[in-house]
């Protein structure tokens, strides 16, 4: 058995039973911990950003956000939750995920480029268009992000996951209530959440070792677990979107 680094495993007895309850019970604090922090973020972002902005800026963006949020669901065929379930997941695993993320955000960026115009056309706001190619740089760079950090989860170190969640948030915060303090526009929502994603992407390969590679030789394995995830995702998508 492999770690996602290439160095062997050596086989334990294995944790005890008390200090893997003592692992999820803290799991579980830092979980709930995040959301909360998530929740307090947003809502104070939406508190402030209600004073420096009209309703029109947040229209246009929700009409450029509905087709990001449908083409992400096309493509979400959640290889994270495949190789947190696989307890013998190996560098070839991750790597593959992490081959068709890079794809498939690549595929989505190019998809939101060429139909920026038809879909502004079809809300009639020219404005949607420029969105919808900026959004676009989210999309493809979001790809792209490391896919060592599923880590975080697999080995419940979730008080990573929650520095790392933290601080992608404020990093879109910051920028977006600066710039809605200093233009008053629809952009610094635009701003924000390229921000987001791009210090997301730093973050990751900050955050943790692993270097992927590109390509696609664990496909067949994990394409065999995920393709019921994205048809269940899509299938929660209409029923609830």
């Amino acid at each position: 058995m492999l770690r996602i680094d290439g160095s062997p495993f050596r086989r334990r007895s294995g944790p005890r039973m008390t200090q893997t309850r003592r692992r999820m019970a803290r799991g579980a604090v830092w979980t709930i911990l995040f959301r909360l922090t998530d929740r307090s973020i947003g809502l104070l972002s939406t508190l402030l950003l209600a004073r420096l902005l009209i309703p029109a800026d947040f229209g246009l963006i929700a009409m450029a956000m509905s087709i990001v949020a449908a083409l992400e669901i096309a493509s979400s065929f959640s290889f994270d939750l495949a190789l947190i379930q696989n307890a013998d997941a190996q560098r070839k695993h991750y790597d593959t995920a992490w081959t068709f993320t890079v794809l498939f955000g690549l595929v989505n960026a190019s998809i939101m480029l060429v139909i920026a115009g038809p879909v502004a056309s079809f809300y009639g706001e020219p404005r949607v268009e420029s969105i919808m190619r900026w959004l676009a740089l989210c999309a493809a760079a979001q790809g792209f992000s490391n896919i060592g950090i599923v880590a975080f989860q697999k080995d419940l170190e979730l008080h990573k996951e929650f520095r790392f969640g933290v601080a992608r948030k404020l990093a879109g915060f910051v920028v977006t209530l600066t710039l809605a303090y200093s233009i008053h526009s629809y952009w610094a929502l635009v701003a924000g959440t390229i921000s987001s994603a791009l210090v997301g992407v730093a973050l990751s390969y900050r955050m943790h070792p692993y270097r992927p590679r590109l390509t696609f030789e664990a496909r067949g394995e994990l394409f065999h677990f995920s393709k019921w995830m994205l048809i269940n995702n899509i299938l929660i998508f209409f029923l609830h979107g």
